[in-house]
């Protein structure tokens, strides 16, 4: 299998569900993604390899989804992260632990 790009990923997922996407709407399709997400942190626990790549993939396009229906590029949302922490400014993360890269504002 080839190698894609997040863009080419997110293409896909509307070209494959888009309209199914649309008429479920948003929140409908967060709900869709909160759920994959919880069956990802029970099989991180369990350790299973192969449950687990599955259900990376899930929320991977669930994730495509919500991003889709709201018009966000994930490609270029990604970028963000690509040379440097976004909040201290530093090629290796020096945020202090409780207040990490997850709480950018």
């Amino acid at each position: 299998m080839e190698d894609i790009t997040i863009s080419e990923f997110q293409q896909a997922i509307e070209k494959i569900f888009g309209e199914r996407d649309k008429k479920r709407g948003l929140s409908k399709s967060l709900n869709h993604l909160f759920e994959e997400m919880g069956e990802l942190s029970q099989d991180l626990r369990k350790g299973d390899k192969k449950k687990i790549e599955l259900e990376f993939s899930d929320v991977l396009a669930w994730l495509a989804t919500v991003a889709n229906i709201s018009g966000i590029d994930l490609e270029k949302a990604a970028k963000r992260f690509i040379s440097s922490c976004p909040r201290c400014g530093q090629e290796e993360c020096n945020c202090p632990e409780d207040n990490g890269y997850f709480d950018i504002r």
